[in-house]
């Protein structure tokens, strides 16, 4: 099932992120990283057992994809 789809396109601009975050000069620090957020997920956020990701290149055809299982830990109280 699909959590989420889309293209970088969909993603907010490194250039207004880092405006967003205050700084002048659109340029972070050495050793500073910032993401890009992420895309909205289909049928809202939700629990699941396993993860499984493509990030698809459509000019070179080219595809990096992962998987995980997840292991629910019981809650320590």
């Amino acid at each position: 099932m699909l959590y989420q789809t889309g293209g970088v396109t969909g993603l907010l601009h490194p250039k207004d992120l880092l405006q967003r975050f205050g700084l002048d000069e659109p340029k972070l620090a050495p050793g500073q990283a910032m993401l890009c957020g992420t895309l909205p997920v289909i049928g809202g956020v939700r629990p699941s057992e396993a993860f499984r990701m493509v990030l698809e290149d459509p000019v070179t055809d080219r595809k990096i994809e992962h998987f995980y299982e997840i292991k629910t830990l019981s809650v320590v109280k």
